[in-house]
């Protein structure tokens, strides 16, 4: 288990003009451009078809030697948000699919980026994610970001002390898990068969009570 920096060189994400704005205060919800979402994208000077939300996950992917970034997108066009799949090149950095990307072909869908975020490679070159829905920590598909079928899990939930985690790095070769939560990194052993949690890092300010010393 190592760490690693991930690395893109611009452009990374491209500006995707809308074609017209709108004068203050914009556009309305029935107008002249027809139904209109996140009507400040279009509201003069701006005049974006799409922005970036947020980012659900950035993790390395060994099977294609590639980057891959899972895009929640603010649009003007219907349902008003977008979900899409970046792929940059793991030696370079540069966008590999850009052009499938803003045409809008690399749809990953809402589930698995709402669900699934902080994933990150570990052992057999799988990919493995906490779930926002769930407390099982799961190996899932690095396109989609949904749980693999018939993929590896445990439920830290169930263990002793009940654990909850949102970040977690998995080691099956030494049967070892590493997991963050709030405050704490968690180090777990024999997660496949008695699970034992046997060291615990405290972030600064972090409120000491019920946990290892």
């Amino acid at each position: 288990m190592g760490l690693w920096h991930l690395n893109t060189v611009a452009p990374c994400l491209a500006y995707i003009d809308n074609g017209s704005c709108v004068p203050p205060p914009g556009p309305a919800l029935w107008g002249p451009l027809g139904l209109t979402y996140n009507g400040q994208l279009i509201t003069c000077p701006k005049h974006y078809r799409q922005s970036t939300n947020w980012v659900s996950n950035f993790f390395y992917e060994p099977g294609n030697d590639r980057i891959i970034a899972h895009i929640v997108l603010n649009t003007t066009y219907w349902p008003g948000w977008d979900v899409q799949r970046y792929e940059f090149n793991a030696e370079d950095g540069s966008w590999c699919n850009r052009e499938e990307a803003l045409a809008r072909q690399a749809w990953i869908g809402i589930w698995g980026a709402a669900y699934t975020q902080k994933a990150t490679m570990g052992s057999f070159n799988k990919i493995y994610a906490c779930r926002n829905n769930e407390t099982k920590i799961r190996e899932v598909m690095w396109e989609y970001a949904e749980p693999a079928t018939n993929g590896w899990w445990v439920d830290p939930y169930t263990w002793n002390p009940k654990s909850i985690y949102g970040y977690a790095v998995v080691n099956r070769i030494d049967n070892l898990l590493a997991a963050a939560a709030n405050w704490t990194l968690d180090c777990w052993r024999n997660i496949s068969t008695t699970p034992e949690r046997f060291a615990q890092l405290l972030g600064p300010d972090c409120p000491v009570e019920g946990l290892l010393p």
